[in-house]
């Protein structure tokens, strides 16, 4: 009997846990947000690493500013299109986010639980088209 008992309290603890460390839509909002800004600061470094290996020089300092403004106005606008098109599932113990378009019907993009976002890097790079160069 005092196994059961073991059991069933390790059981709701554990419960208990994940209940409590559950992420909401915000949660997601931010790991998308992050992994896309990774993703494009990556593309804008392959840029200035093409722009260099074809012209056998280094980029020039105002090239490398546009293309930092405009890295930085792409960010500034993804996080109210990812809110858009996000919808988050709670069932309690862990969250799921999904992206729901006319384009891509409903693609699960990230998945919460612990209090982690684990973003789904083949929906976000392959069916949302970051992966411009090929680059993982």
């Amino acid at each position: 009997m005092k196994k059961i008992w073991k059991i069933v309290l390790i059981t709701v603890a554990a419960a208990g846990i994940l209940a409590a460390t559950c992420p909401g839509k915000q949660r997601h909002t931010d790991a998308i947000v992050g992994f896309m800004s990774k993703e494009l600061h990556k593309q804008a470094d392959n840029l200035v690493k093409d722009y260099e290996k074809q012209h056998n020089n280094s980029m020039p300092d105002k090239g490398k500013q546009v293309l930092s403004k405009l890295e930085e106005s792409l960010i500034d606008q993804i996080r109210p299109a990812v809110n858009i098109v996000l919808v988050v599932k709670n069932y309690g113990l862990f969250s799921i986010g999904y992206f729901e378009d006319d384009t891509h019907g409903t693609t699960r993009v990230t998945t919460g639980i612990l209090g982690m976002i684990i973003p789904s890097k083949k929906a976000l790079k392959t069916d949302y088209n970051l992966n411009i160069n090929g680059s993982r």
